[in-house]
């Protein structure tokens, strides 16, 4: 998380990839496929700004931001219900041609 006490705002910041490879590995004791769970995204940004805002009482939330790698054809259904969400902005990397690999260079902030 990120707080700007001049702006008496704060954003989340989520790895995706890195969520959904706990989430699975939590849900099967292994990791599978994020197909393999079923992620309630109104009740995830619920349970993200409640522990946001319990640690900076003072402050408004400016926006969650969910940076993941595109899908094999762009944006997955995942990707479609993480949009839906309020407050919610995804951004996406880019693949390399070589490995399939997303670069998080390439995922700014705008």
């Amino acid at each position: 998380m990120l707080y700007c006490a001049g702006s008496g705002q704060f954003a989340v910041f989520v790895d995706a990839g890195y969520f959904w490879v706990q989430s699975t590995y939590i849900a099967h004791r292994q990791r599978t496929g994020r197909e393999s769970v079923t992620i309630d995204y109104p009740q995830l940004r619920a349970e993200l700004i409640n522990e946001a805002q319990a640690q900076f009482t003072n402050a408004d939330l400016l926006r969650v931001y969910c940076y993941d790698g595109p899908g094999t054809y762009g944006k997955t259904l995942s990707h479609q219900a993480i949009e839906a969400v309020d407050d919610f902005k995804l951004r996406l990397g880019t693949r390399s041609p070589q490995r399939g690999s997303c670069h998080p260079a390439s995922m700014g902030v705008c």
